[in-house]
């Protein structure tokens, strides 16, 4: 009965057993299929991605395109409006150019200039530069009346850019005194807070005479003026002037870890020697940066040649009336360019309008910027606004040599083989080399120590024991059994003779770190030596600078 019980059992089992089979088969069929599911739906995700991409790309391009039919049609809506009201500026400014040259080369009669002057300001009753090209006509016919009145109606319009006009002009024709009238009253049109690039070059101009010799003083006391008020909107103004030439200065620090490497590698005060004397290595550097500017040869005939570019580019500029207008066509403009991107196109405008921002800046900040620059600039610029600033820059200089002084350490912490010592003149050489080799002694003294008295003692011991057990057995086993005392008596070799090698290695251990710490002492007395020698030579340094009577990098 127990063997029938059990062979039921066992084909209950087998049955079991073969049904799990065929699940496991059945699960594996499975997993294969939802494997190939898987990878149908990667596959599927992957191309509904790449249809995503490119109906995305699809509604961009879509979207540039009737940007770009936008842009194109404005385009020409624009122009169209530039044209119906602004036509005639463009001529006016065409003619005003023609008028300037024609006058130089004199190529045409007085009478058609006037003509056609008188014209043109019918055509634009609100733009300056209209009767500004009336007066310049009626002066060349020597039409006093009518220049007078048309300059009362350009100045009506425009008053700086009119007073500026007719300075360029009449230094172009060297009627010096008239020159500085104009060019007086547009001084008085500018503010201090709010300098251009192109006004700074006429300060430039007259700074360097290309205007001719101020015999009345007409415009001598306007830089000192726009000085003054630059500071008087800032009560923090000579602090951050020091603060800003000192920044600048500090731009040609010399590092000087390669003129002192010991006194760099022993010493935890190098940072603070090195902020200070590379400041000092610095001085010649900057002098002759200045220097350079300062020196610099100025040529005139350039100068009055920029000067004469600069009444071209005052005729060419838009009038205020437009400005707006024709940034709007700019854009437009770039959006067709980058085929209907609006967002590349206004990218670019608004770092134009940013560029036009930063364009204007206080009197003090467009002088620096001169300076200061990457961009290069005009020789004469960089020397005028050196000869103004060169009391800040003094003053920058020398805060940034005081500020280095403070921290520089009046002794220097040395750290050599894990010995430190103190010095203050560098003089120290055979006290702190007889503190540096007695630590290396004592050093040297614990490691033959401890080389010479664990292993062998301990290995000693063992045999002795080894050898005492081996006796001891003797007596206490049987006589007849001398296997034991024999294995100790072996074992007692074994440790006596380990111990002989022990000492031998000791010996050799012993002479190997006498001969390690007597190039090690050599080797520290001389870093030791040579660290001394590098502080002295700082020091020197620094006494040495500080016994000049002059510091100042500008003269």
């Amino acid at each position: 009965m127990s063997n029938l019980d059990l062979s039921s059992i066992r084909s209950s089992i087998s049955g079991v057993q073969a049904a799990v089979n065929e699940l496991s088969s059945q699960t594996q069929s499975i997993n294969r299929k939802v494997d190939v599911i898987d990878g149908v739906v990667d596959q599927i995700n992957t191309r509904l991605g790449e249809l995503n991409t490119e109906f995305q790309k699809m509604v961009a391009d879509q979207k540039k395109r009737a940007s770009l039919q936008k842009a194109i049609s404005e385009l020409i809506r624009v122009r169209q409006e530039i044209e119906q009201k602004y036509g005639n500026h463009a001529v006016i400014r065409e003619t005003m150019l023609g008028v300037l040259q024609a006058t130089d080369l004199a190529l045409v009669k007085k009478t058609t200039i006037s003509q056609v002057s008188e014209e043109l300001m019918l055509s634009a009753p609100k733009y300056w530069l209209a009767p500004c090209l009336v007066a310049i006509s009626a002066w060349i016919s020597n039409d006093r009346s009518l220049a007078e009145r048309a300059i009362a109606e350009a100045m009506k319009r425009d008053e700086e850019k009119t007073s500026l006009a007719m300075a360029l002009i009449c230094r172009r024709n060297g009627r010096t005194d008239t020159c500085y009238e104009w060019l007086s009253h547009y001084f008085t049109k500018q503010s201090a807070s709010s300098i251009t690039e192109e006004t700074f070059t006429y300060i430039d101009a007259y700074i360097n005479g290309v205007f001719g010799p101020d015999e009345k003083n007409m415009c001598q006391g306007f830089v000192s003026k726009w000085i003054n008020e630059v500071r008087g909107n800032n009560s923090n103004f000579e602090v951050s002037q020091e603060e800003k030439w000192k920044a600048y200065c500090a731009g040609f620090k010399k590092n000087t870890s390669d003129q002192f490497p010991e006194l760099h590698a022993s010493t935890k005060e190098f940072s603070k020697i090195d902020e200070h004397i590379g400041a000092i290595r610095s001085y010649g550097a900057i002098k002759e940066n200045f220097k350079g500017i300062t020196d610099a040869y100025i040529d005139q005939e350039t100068m009055k040649s920029a000067i004469d570019t600069e009444l071209v580019k005052l005729v060419s500029h838009y009038d205020a009336s437009e400005v707006e207008i024709k940034r709007e066509e700019e854009y437009l403009s770039l959006v067709r360019q980058h085929d209907g991107d609006e967002e590349r196109a206004k990218a670019i405008m608004d770092k134009r309008e940013l560029k036009r921002t930063q364009h204007k800046l206080d009197f003090i900040e467009q002088m620096s910027r001169e300076i200061t620059s990457s961009e290069a600039t005009a020789p004469s610029k960089r020397k005028t606004a050196v000869t103004f600033l060169s009391g800040y820059i003094n003053k920058g200089f020398e805060k940034y040599i005081a500020e280095t002084k403070e921290k520089f350490p009046s002794s220097v912490s040395i750290s050599i083989e894990k010995w430190n010592g103190t010095s203050k003149s560098g003089d120290e050489y055979e006290q702190l080399a007889g503190e540096f080799e007695k630590q290396m002694e004592e050093a040297k003294a614990r490691e033959i120590q401890l080389a010479s008295t664990v292993k062998p003692r301990v290995l000693l011991i063992l045999s002795i024991l080894a050898l005492i057990a081996a006796v001891a057995a003797v007596f206490l086993v049987q006589r007849d059994t001398l296997v034991i005392p024999l294995a100790l008596f072996l074992a007692g070799v074994v440790f006596f003779l380990s111990r002989l090698k022990a000492q031998k290695n000791i010996n050799q251990n012993i002479e190997r770190i006498q001969s390690e710490y007597r190039d090690r002492i050599s080797n520290g007395k001389d870093k030791l030596k040579t660290t001394l020698g590098q502080w002295r030579e700082a020091l020197s340094l620094v006494r040495d600078y500080d016994s000049r009577s002059d510091h100042s990098v500008v003269a």
